[in-house]
């Protein structure tokens, strides 16, 4: 049994010493996650807390310890497309002078760069969830699909649809999609579908 899995073990138990370690061990990632997601620091913020209150309430129905982080990952998620949902439109970032507390100064590409964060933000949630999960978070289309609720094949094809579709509004900016921080290559000339 790894660290994590005797640490969600202790938290079963009622030890809250423990689940503030998880927060500590997560909260960081869980919350630039939730930006790259909703697009806005603030809801960010809450969609974490939310997020980790649902994991500590409901931490006695975790069956395998080991999938503490896939289990985190899927509360957050969900937590951040509901609260999207509440706003009843994409959660825009300031188009102007962005200004990111340190906590997001360090996130990858897709803020360092201004065409491929406007793209980004013009991603339906599920589409943008998919990127990050799989470019930020590193996760592998197996644990996207337990994140997502879906199969590995469902994963895989929000996966590639969200590339293509990023590939499309990149080509529309002049940007070339076909770069390394994109990964492979899905963007066959003429074969774009953009629903």
């Amino acid at each position: 049994m790894d660290d994590i899995a005797f640490i969600v073990e202790k938290c079963k138990d009622g030890d809250m010493d423990a689940f503030e370690r998880l927060f500590m061990q997560f909260s960081d990632k869980a919350y630039r996650t939730a930006f790259l997601i909703i697009r806005n620091e603030k809801i960010a913020e809450d969609a974490v807390q939310e997020a980790f209150i649902k994991c500590f309430n409901r931490i006695h129905q975790l069956k395998d310890p080991d999938a503490f982080q896939t289990w985190l990952y899927r509360t957050l998620v969900r937590t951040c497309w509901d609260l999207v949902k509440k706003e009843k439109k994409y959660v825009p970032l300031d188009e102007g002078n962005i200004q990111v507390s340190k906590k997001v100064s360090d996130v990858d590409v897709f803020l360092t760069r201004d065409i491929i964060r406007k793209s980004m933000g013009k991603l339906k949630p599920s589409h943008r969830t998919a990127l990050v999960l799989y470019y930020f978070n590193g996760l592998t289309t197996k644990e996207m699909s337990q994140v997502l609720g879906c199969s590995t094949a469902g994963a895989k094809t929000r996966l590639h649809r969200a590339r293509k579709k990023l590939a499309y509004l990149l080509k529309n900016e002049g940007v070339n999609p076909y770069s390394e921080e994109l990964g492979e290559n899905y963007f066959e000339e003429g074969n774009i579908n953009v629903r």
